[in-house]
């Protein structure tokens, strides 16, 4: 497997296409979120613009999984659209605004086997903790539901829990992600607005 760091202008033809027919199958056709799909099966938003970057593990041109991370200094989903549900994080988002981005649109490819399912978690989670220092970021800051964060979880994933709420019915959370490779000797993994202040809480996304 190969992986590619890159915006959308630049992305290889073969991965424009593939990537955003593996999103309309995933977020559409088997999750049955309301999104708009183009006539050629692309699920594409208004935030497939040039402040987006893909973080992309690929098959010579394949795609096999991915991410979409996005400075929150721009117009992010977050902002626009789930803010109102998660108060308690106001703080933390506004301290750290310039040292988090925004997680989106992680999307596995249908055709992939189990273990093949695995290795490509594992070239992402090296490209998210890469692209992190890089760029000198405290985190990834990502709206889930509970089941998200199981997975998160069992694969060693560690993240700061900033907050819980309800959307249509459905527990969520907003988590900042600090960690993306596993490490053996982690320390828990979570921790909560409810109990912590926002300053201990930057302490703990450093």
């Amino acid at each position: 497997m190969q992986t590619l760091i890159s915006t959308h202008r630049n992305l290889p033809q073969s991965l424009n296409n593939s990537v955003f027919v593996d999103r309309g199958r995933q977020f559409v056709d088997r999750m049955k979120w309301d999104l708009c799909v183009t006539p050629q099966g692309y699920e594409i938003d208004e935030y497939d613009d040039d402040d987006s970057t893909y973080l992309m593990v690929h098959r010579f041109g394949r795609h096999m999984g991915s991410c979409r991370v996005r400075p929150t200094t721009s117009n992010t989903m977050i902002t626009d659209h789930f803010l109102q549900y998660f108060p308690d994080a106001c703080d933390f988002l506004r301290m750290q605004k310039r040292r988090i981005y925004e997680l989106t649109r992680f999307c596995r490819a249908q055709d992939i086997s189990v273990e093949e399912s695995k290795v490509m978690l594992k070239h992402l989670a090296v490209l998210l903790d890469g692209y992190r220092d890089r760029n000198r970021l405290t985190g990834f800051v990502a709206v889930v539901f509970p089941k998200v964060a199981r997975f998160l979880d069992s694969i060693g994933v560690r993240y700061i829990l900033l907050s819980k709420s309800t959307m249509d019915g459905n527990p969520v959370y907003m988590i900042c992600i600090t960690h993306a490779v596993k490490v053996d000797d982690a320390p828990t993994r979570t921790a909560s607005v409810a109990t912590l202040p926002v300053r201990r809480l930057c302490e703990l996304a450093a």
